[in-house]
């Protein structure tokens, strides 16, 4: 397993890049295939993806220059 590796319902993700915009949290990863964008919130060393529409995952992977 390497550091930036994102495990979600037992599946393996690689981790891209990360930012906070306007006031939330995100962080971008792939399976290889395909880039995928969730917000993220941390609560009490738990860590949940929260999905993010259309429009957001836009704003945010031109953030992220991806």
């Amino acid at each position: 397993m390497k550091l930036f590796d994102i495990i979600i319902e037992n599946k393996k993700y690689e981790f891209v890049n990360s930012i906070h915009l306007n006031g939330k949290n995100y962080v971008a990863y792939t399976d290889k295939k395909k880039i995928y964008i969730s917000e993220f919130v941390v609560e009490n060393d738990n860590v949940s993806f929260i999905e993010i529409d259309d429009e957001t995952f836009n704003k945010v992977k031109e953030a992220m220059s991806l």
